[in-house]
């Protein structure tokens, strides 16, 4: 009985030394120092793969983040938190997985703890077909259109985001820039708007309207305005006594010359941009002078005066200077109208007795031709067409003033108004239509409105619709051929 005691005694004595052995040995797997084993720690995370190539929309790619410790070996249990630093070209989802949303460059970052790994992800789709928001649009010298490109890959998906370039086929009509904004600088004309991306292209027209400067009179004095080529935008110029010419634009658009009064005895030449700004008489204030036309160098205006005793035809420079009087004749000379070229000056007189068209040197030289017969009636306002191959001027000859045209030498004349009608002279477009001033819808003298026809009469387009009148219509020249 007394012996049970004593050999469990033994037993834990036993046990015991078992125990404190290694510690007396010094065997321990931290080298004696009885710390014991190091914990284990995160000390590294990457991603795999270190860079990723998606070349469609909407493809997915799954990334793997790995943890290792600081022996080397994998942390199967660490939690990894994923984010992409630049959602609209890729996402992840807190499973490592890639989604493709447009084209660019991303980054997907892991993160475990204090740790962290990010990659690139390029995405460039490549583009099946490109098209624009629109392909045609009509804006105004200064205005402007947004154009948007649409692209898409091969699984019909729309690639947001894709770079793009834009080309115009004209700066001197319509300039865009990188984001595809297209402005007008000069109508009347077209210019093709190309966007390129992923070796795709795609086009749209955009039509630039031009200007027209004109008379009109809602306060009972003729005024110099402006609207554009379609009749729209209609805005007050100039303000003076008596506007009583058709005004005159230079060969670039950027002047504008007139006559008129200002509150002086005399009538005289006016210039301005064509903005309505810097208005300023260069013709002297004690003669009269009416009727200015530049030339087609815009270094020279001819125009009317009585300076010498009788009405003569001159020329001067652009700014005024160096006043010539080209056919000091005791007649009435008046109308002058360049060729297309600046060689010869067209004109009425009535050197004869009677009005009629003459055609002489640019530089008065020479004896006049008359074209006309002198029994034709009374003429106003002759107009060269841009081809220099047709005339046509206002008749007045059976008590209504008419439009006329011809051929340049004065051939084959024939009436383009009908009965009744009531015309206040005509011009040319750059592109060889007629424009006029008339009252072919209203049949009221005093309600004139201004028209495009085709060089027979046909094809009308009434561009104004007021109560007063609008008279004098002068097209911008268009921008020069490149």
């Amino acid at each position: 009985m007394i012996q049970a005691p004593i050999q469990r005694r033994r037993l834990l004595l036993l046990l015991l030394a078992l125990l404190l052995a290694p510690l007396a040995c010094g065997d321990s797997d931290d080298g004696g120092t009885g710390t014991g084993p190091d914990p284990r720690r995160a000390v590294n995370l990457t991603i795999e793969p270190s860079f990723v190539q998606i070349d469609a929309i909407g493809d997915t790619v799954r990334l793997t983040a790995v943890v290792l410790d600081q022996f080397g070996d994998p942390i199967e249990t660490a939690t990894i938190t994923w984010s992409s630093l630049g959602a609209a070209v890729a996402t992840v989802d807190s499973e490592g997985r890639v989604v493709s949303k447009g084209a660019g460059t991303g980054r997907i970052v892991a993160s475990s703890g204090s740790l962290s790994d990010e990659i690139a992800v390029l995405v460039s789709p490549v583009v099946a077909s490109l098209t624009l928001s629109t392909q045609k649009e009509t804006i105004a010298e200064g205005e402007s259109v947004q154009l948007a490109v649409v692209a898409k890959d091969s699984k019909g998906t729309e690639i947001p985001n894709i770079p793009v370039t834009w080309v115009t086929s004209d700066e001197k009509v319509a300039v865009v820039d990188a984001s595809g904004r297209v402005t007008g600088v000069w109508g009347e004309g077209s210019v093709t708007i190309t966007a390129a991306a992923g070796g795709k292209s795609a086009t749209a027209e955009v039509f630039v309207l031009g200007k027209i400067a004109f008379l009109h009179n809602p306060e009972g004095i003729d005024q110099l305005h402006v609207m554009n080529t379609d009749g729209s935008d209609v805005q007050l110029l100039a303000a003076l006594d008596a506007i009583n010419s058709r005004p005159s634009w230079s060969p670039d658009g950027k002047r504008i010359t007139f006559a008129g009064g200002d509150g002086g005895a005399t009538v005289g030449v006016y210039t301005m941009n064509a903005g309505g700004s810097m208005i300023e008489r260069i013709t002297p204030d004690a003669i009269n002078a009416t009727n200015p036309v530049f030339s087609p160098d815009g270094k020279k205006i001819a125009f009317v005066s009585d300076r010498d005793g009788s009405l003569d035809v001159y020329t001067m420079n652009a700014d005024g200077t160096d006043i010539v009087n080209l056919t000091s004749h005791p007649s009435s000379d008046h109308f002058p109208e360049w060729s297309p070229d600046g060689s010869k000056l067209l004109f009425v007189s009535e050197r004869e007795g009677n009005p009629a068209l003459y055609v002489m040197s640019a530089e008065g030289s020479g004896t006049p031709a008359r074209l006309t017969p002198t029994d034709m009636g009374s003429l106003y306002n002759p107009a060269w067409s841009p081809d220099g191959r047709m005339i046509t001027v206002t008749v007045e000859k059976t008590g209504a003033w008419e439009i006329w045209v011809m051929e340049f030498n004065g051939s084959n004349p024939r009436k383009l108004t009908g009965i009744g009608e009531h015309a206040a002279g005509s011009s040319w477009t750059p592109d060889g239509r007629i424009i006029d001033s008339s009252n072919r819808e209203s049949r009221d003298s005093n309600r004139l409105d201004i028209f495009i026809m085709d060089v027979d009469g046909s094809n009308v387009t009434r561009l104004t619709h007021t109560e007063w009148r609008n008279v004098g219509p002068a097209w911008k020249p268009g921008p020069p051929e490149s």
